[in-house]
This record gives C-alpha cells, sequence and structure tokens, in this order.
C-alpha cells in the first residue's frame, strides 16, 4: 500500500507530524532540496510544509521561519532541532511521536490481545491504555488516531476492549456509539484514474469485502494507467467524512499488484456481498412519441359552422385524433 506517489502529490496532507517527518524535512534542507520537492516527499502540500519549519526553529528573529531555519541548517549541518521540536511540542501539548513512542505504542497494542473466550472468564481489566497516558504522554483520542494511522486498528471498540478506557470519557462513548454502528454500516468503494474520472463505484457490507475487492479493481485498472482508491464507511443518519473506519489517505495503483492473479483481475469476479454500481440499470420505458402526441380535437356543432360560413356548404368532419 502506497500513499505517496506521483499521482497522488499530498496525499498525507491533514495527517500528523511525526519525528520521522521532520528528519525527511530538514534532510531535504540540508540536500539544498527546494521547498516544493520536500513537500512532495513528505505527501504535503507546500505551504504546509513552510508553516511546519515554526516548530522546527526557535521563535524570535527576522524573517520567516522557513526562510531562517535554511539558514540554521546551512550555517550548521548538525542543527539540533529535535530538541526544540520536543519543546514546542509540549508547549502546545501535543504528543511527539518518535521511533520510541511508537515503538512502545505497537509493543503495548500486541501485548494486549484480549482473550477469545466470549464469557470473558478470568479476564481482567485491560490498563494499556492508561500506560500509554502516563508514558508518552498523550490524551486518549490522541492514541486512538495514530492507532489507526499505523494501521493497527479500525474501531474504537476494538481499542477500548483491547487497551482499555476511562469511564464515561470520550474513547468510551465511541466504542459505545461502534458497537452501535457495526451491524448497519456499509461501505463503499470509488477507484478514479488520474484525471479524476471515476473507474469504479461498489458498495459493500463488511470492510474484508471491501479491500478484497479493491485488490481486484486496482489490479484491473492499473493495466490502464495510474488509479486511486477510497474505502468509506457509511452508516444512516452519519454526516460524511466523519467515520472513524474511513479512508485517511487515497490509496494509489500505479501498477499491477503483483502479489494478485492478474487472469482473475479481467475476468469477472464474483466477490461477496458486492454491489456493483458501474453497470448500467435497465433504462424505464418511455412513452410511444406518436401516442404521446395525439390530442382530441373538440369538433365544432354543424349548425355553428353554417352560420360561421354564411352556406349550407358544410366541411368535411375532422377526425377525432391526429
Amino acid at each position: 500500500m502506497t500513499d505517496i506517489d506521483d499521482g497522488n502529490p499530498w496525499s498525507r496532507q491533514g495527517a500528523r507530524w511525526t519525528a520521522y517527518h521532520y528528519r525527511t524535512l530538514i534532510t531535504g534542507l540540508v540536500q539544498g532540496r527546494p521547498w516544493r520537492d520536500i513537500a512532495r516527499s513528505l505527501g504535503r502540500t507546500e505551504k504546509a510544509t513552510r508553516d511546519r519549519a515554526s516548530m522546527l526553529i526557535e521563535n524570535g528573529g527576522r524573517g520567516k521561519a522557513c526562510d531562517r531555519l535554511r539558514e540554521a541548517i546551512e550555517a550548521d549541518p548538525g542543527y539540533d532541532w529535535d530538541t526544540i521540536a520536543r519543546g514546542k511540542h509540549a508547549a502546545a501539548e501535543l504528543p511527539y511521536w518518535d521511533e520510541e513512542a511508537e515503538e512502545l505504542l505497537r509493543t503495548i497494542w500486541e501485548a494486549s490481545t484480549p482473550p477469545r473466550n466470549w464469557l470473558r472468564r478470568n479476564r481482567t481489566e485491560p490498563t494499556g491504555m492508561a500506560e500509554l497516558v502516563a508514558r508518552l504522554p498523550a490524551p486518549e483520542f490522541e492514541i486512538c488516531d495514530r492507532l489507526v494511522e499505523l494501521g493497527l486498528s479500525r474501531s474504537y471498540a476494538e481499542i477500548a476492549d483491547r487497551l482499555g478506557c476511562i469511564p464515561g470519557g470520550a474513547l468510551d462513548q465511541r466504542a459505545r456509539k461502534a458497537r452501535v454502528d457495526a451491524p448497519v454500516a456499509e461501505y463503499i468503494l470509488v477507484a478514479a484514474d488520474e484525471l479524476g474520472n471515476i473507474v469504479h463505484t461498489s458498495l459493500h457490507p463488511h470492510r474484508d469485502d471491501a479491500e478484497h475487492a479493491r485488490g481486484i479493481v486496482e489490479a484491473r485498472e492499473a493495466q490502464k494507467g495510474p488509479v486511486g482508491s477510497r474505502i468509506t464507511r457509511r452508516v444512516n443518519g452519519r454526516i460524511f467524512d466523519t467515520d472513524l473506519d474511513d479512508d485517511s489517505h487515497t490509496h494509489a495503483a500505479d501498477r499491477p499488484r503483483r502479489d494478485l492473479d492478474l487472469a482473475d483481475a479481467d475476468s469477472d469476479v464474483e466477490v461477496p456481498g458486492l454491489v456493483d454500481l458501474d453497470e448500467a440499470m435497465p433504462e424505464p420505458p418511455r412513452p410511444d412519441p406518436v401516442v404521446a402526441s395525439r390530442t382530441e380535437i373538440p369538433r365544432m356543432p354543424e349548425s355553428l359552422q353554417r352560420r360561421l360560413l354564411g352556406s349550407g356548404d358544410v366541411p368535411p368532419k375532422l377526425p377525432d385524433e391526429v
């Protein structure tokens, strides 16, 4: 799965900044690359990349933060940007996601797998979330969103079950809502070419079905050119773009997937629960234009015709219909 590629230069627009992204930005400045190229390598807009430079340079001084950061890097290639970034994240009460923090997140997540016993016997309440909040430090919602960005989870209910949550807190409430929404949720897969033309749309009852269909569609369409796809979850009454299970970024595929059989991709593969919206719907029957244009012409009484014509000659009768 590739989020950053030439066909989708801003695929990480709106995503969290981590130490890895800061390091990529600094490396680009050390190499003397223009801001446009650095932004493209990060999958973000140039403006967002320039603005983020303020988190890597001390306040004060003349000129824009992006210009002052480049000057500082040119003067000292070993510029200590990490210490400044940590301090500014702490001042803004933002978690600083570096390799150590993400390793801790993965370790606790993998160690917090709940037992499969549906009776939940001999199970202690999970404490992983409380440990993460204390050690990172970061609020519950930030930890949840990072788990989603890392692809470790897609459900508030799963996160609450595995890591625990504050009773009555935001995560607890979202988990309860997720459990209610799960049985009635539907998944929509949309694929588009590099020009933005939609080439496929389908509806699926489960996320796994949508992912399976995505692989088939991308393998088929990627032979024609770059293609991007996105899966969104829809629940009746839910506002668009507010669902945790929606794709955060467009999934780009600019070449055939090697892990799929292209022969299957070219054939009409039956996907479980698939409702293909690409197939043309039969047109409703249209009325006969000849019959629809027929109108009854009102007939004039013969006595009135004689009075208007002033003679006894009566014109031929008009047809009832034309």
